[in-house]
């Protein structure tokens, strides 16, 4: 199975949204992005209390999530041993409302086409 990429992200009230991408990405870039992301949109939404989600760990994961491993060279953090089990339970299309579901998917595409022209431009 191909390798994937991980970061594990804490929100405001405590809960923990892990964020997969390619293996051709970098751990910073998602972590810089995400966080960004969200601020965005509770601004835009009027939120006066907003906070951005922080990472709490980061490495590979395998498609199937029989576990994770390693760490991020790029963020200096490693994995954690029960963010496999966040990821296998993780309600990825409902569960909580807290405004990162919205903008995760899109600041994952937008990274994984401007990686995508990077490889054609090099």
């Amino acid at each position: 199975m191909a390798d994937l990429k991980y970061v594990m992200f804490r929100d405001k009230w405590g809960r923990l949204h892990p964020v997969i991408f390619s293996g051709a990405m970098v751990h910073a870039e998602i972590a810089e992005a995400i966080p960004r992301a969200v601020r965005r949109g509770e601004v835009k939404a009027g939120a006066t209390d907003y906070s951005c989600p922080e990472v709490v760990s980061a490495g590979f994961v395998t498609l199937g999530c029989t576990g994770t491993t390693g760490a991020s060279e790029s963020l200096g953090i490693p994995s954690e041993a029960s963010d496999a089990m966040v990821i296998n339970v993780h309600p990825y299309s409902g569960g909580a409302d807290t405004g990162m579901e919205a903008s995760i998917e899109r600041m994952v595409l937008v990274k994984h086409i401007e990686h995508a022209i990077a490889r054609v431009k090099a």
